[in-house]
This record gives C-alpha cells, sequence and structure tokens, in this order.
C-alpha cells in the first residue's frame, strides 16, 4: 500500500471528498493521488496557487506573507469552499534553494482540513529542492491519514463516520503498527526529528510502518 492509496480507501469508507490546494509542491500531491485507480471516487481536485495573488484571489488568503500559518489555513479552507469537498490539505514553502519571504530553504507550512477544523504544522526540511517537495508531499498526506484513522476511531458510536469506522476495526489497525524513528535504517531517519517529529504525530509519536515506507523511498534514491 502507498500513502495515497490508504488514504483514498479510508476516504471512501467514510464518504468523503478531498480537495488539495499547493504551492511549492505545483501539483504533485493531486498526481500521486491520480495515479491511483478509482481516485475519482474521493478526490475533487487541485488549486495549483503559485503566485501570491493566486493565492488571494481564489483561495482567500490574506494579505502578508504567504509562507505563514496564516496563508496555509486559508488555502486549506479555500480549497474545500471552491472545489466542494469534505476535507483538505494545503502546503506553501520554501523549496530552495533561495530564501522567500524572510523564510529559510526548507521551511514549509502544511494544513489538513476536517470537519471543519483547520490544523496546520510548520516544518524545517534539511534537504534539497526536489526532496523538499517530495517529503512535504508524503508529511501532509500522513498527517491527513492519521486525522481520518482517529476521526474513525473517535465516532465509532456515534454514527457519523460508521463505515470508516467498521472498517478500521475489521483489518485490526492494519498498517499502524509503531516502527520507531531511526530502528529501521537509522542513516536515512536519523535526521527526521530535527525538522519536526511532529509533522507525522504529536510528543515525537512513532512513525509507522506506511510512513516509514513512503520516507525510504524517497530518501534512499537521492
Amino acid at each position: 500500500q502507498t500513502m495515497e492509496s490508504v488514504v483514498l480507501d479510508e476516504l471512501v469508507a467514510q464518504g468523503l471528498t478531498l480537495a488539495t490546494a499547493e504551492s511549492l509542491t505545483g501539483g504533485m500531491i493531486g498526481s500521486r493521488l491520480t495515479a491511483v485507480s478509482g481516485s475519482s471516487r474521493a478526490y475533487r481536485g487541485s488549486v495549483v496557487a503559485y503566485a501570491g495573488d493566486v493565492k488571494r484571489g481564489l483561495l482567500g488568503v490574506p494579505e502578508g506573507p504567504v509562507v505563514s500559518e496564516e496563508a496555509v489555513t486559508a488555502m486549506a479552507t479555500g480549497a474545500c469552499r471552491v472545489l466542494g469537498a469534505d476535507v483538505s490539505v494545503a502546503v506553501t514553502g520554501v523549496a530552495g534553494p533561495e530564501p522567500h519571504d524572510g523564510q529559510e530553504p526548507g521551511t514549509v507550512w502544511m494544513a489538513t482540513c476536517v470537519d471543519g477544523r483547520v490544523e496546520a504544522v510548520r516544518a524545517r526540511f534539511p534537504f534539497d529542492r526536489t526532496r523538499t517537495r517530495e517529503f512535504t508531499v508524503i508529511s501532509v498526506l500522513d498527517a491527513l491519514r492519521l486525522r481520518l484513522l482517529d476521526g474513525a476511531g473517535k465516532n465509532a458510536g456515534e454514527g457519523v463516520t460508521a463505515g470508516g469506522a467498521k472498517r478500521l476495526a475489521g483489518r485490526g489497525h492494519q498498517g499502524r503498527h509503531p516502527v520507531m524513528v531511526g530502528k529501521a535504517d537509522p542513516a536515512v531517519f536519523g535526521n527526521l526529528q530535527n525538522f519536526g517529529l511532529r509533522t507525522f504525530g504529536r510528543n515525537n509519536r512513532q512513525i509507522d510502518d506506511i510512513a516509514i515506507a513512503d520516507f525510504r523511498q524517497f530518501a534512499v534514491r537521492h
């Protein structure tokens, strides 16, 4: 299983639709999602808003820095509004190699919008332009995956996301077996904590096997 296929399966199980708003990744999130057969069951589309005036005009980003919590929050809510989706992910940042808006290369803001509530996180990736963009894609999809799974568990007795909760219980939380960062491959994952493990979970929560597999895919080939 890939990160995007797991996310799409969970969206379908819970009867939710997804929109994406991308800046520094330039459509990479949408590309990964649409590479999965049947993605149209849940994926509505993407707004690739690279220029600041496009972010403001299409997604309602306020005046001010476009690499900020305020900007990515507006992008996430704007994507749901513009594309008529239930949930969304949004990313904005500085892929490098030059600084932008007073932010150093590798600075990325990522957001997920679920049940009308936006959660945003800032990360500093110590990578080149290519890997910064790739890790941004993986990280925001993983953040959405975890929120969807957590929501399914919390609402299991309420009937709100009964389909997703039933599916989650039936598979015994398959794909969420914890793997400690660095244990599987210290050379690849040893620096994850340095650029913000909070991207993947609160309080240095363990990255699980699906995330580990995707990180290895991009980290070892460069």
